[in-house]
């Protein structure tokens, strides 16, 4: 009976196969602690909102997708904190951690913001000079763009961040949304729309090692 469990987990991605849980995820969920990322206030409540805590919420839910599917996974922090007193030595922590645990993947999470209150839509960037990271954006950002119809696709982008130019393997950083577009804000709060953007880049991860996994 426990064979016909293991298949059928297969057919649905849980578990993965052998070579995928070699696989090492290094999530890194934007800002922390004294870095607070993008800071809104949510209209109606006027509850402030800080990056730091949308991007952590994401990273968390996106660790368990890709938990289940059979990776492992390791997160730059999973509390409020920050990596270093400094800005760039914050960035470069991260960065060392990936590159000492030697991560096959790191994926940055952050979310945008504009003076625009009506500026939208999803981008993921990724080192100029890396060409397996390119690979990884595009079918990062094709399978958020299938995954969520109706947000506008800004696109595969080449900047020189250093949590991609300094890591030692295909990596990316997602703007998930806008937190200045009221709408857009709502979307990123909703524990729901948080799983199905965890989905769609655990589905992209996956599809970037050449794995046919739902999302």
């Amino acid at each position: 009976m426990a064979g016909f469990f293991d298949w059928l987990s297969s057919l649905w991605g849980g578990g993965g196969s052998s070579a995928v849980k070699s696989k090492l995820v290094v999530i890194d969920p934007g800002h922390g602690g004294r870095f607070s990322g993008a800071v809104v206030n949510e209209p109606g409540s006027g509850t402030q909102i800080t990056e730091k805590s949308i991007t952590l919420d994401i990273a968390r839910q996106l660790r368990a997708e890709l938990e289940w599917r059979g990776w492992r996974v390791q997160m730059t922090r999973d509390d409020d904190i920050a990596l270093a007193e400094e800005i760039n030595a914050d960035l470069q922590a991260r960065t060392a951690l990936a590159n000492e645990a030697g991560a096959d993947v790191f994926v940055s999470i952050h979310c945008n913001s504009s003076d625009n209150p009506e500026s939208e839509g999803i981008e993921t960037y990724h080192a100029p000079q890396s060409e397996a990271g390119g690979r990884l954006a595009q079918s990062i950002q094709q399978a958020l763009i299938q995954a969520l119809p109706g947000h506008h696709d800004r696109g595969v982008k080449a900047k020189d961040f250093v949590v991609l130019k300094l890591t030692a393997m295909p990596a990316v950083l997602i703007e998930t949304e806008f937190m200045s577009n009221p709408r857009q804000l709502s979307f990123l709060l909703d524990p729901a729309e948080q799983g199905r953007l965890a989905r769609a880049v655990a589905q992209g991860i996956v599809s970037f090692y050449g794995q046919a996994t739902p999302v």
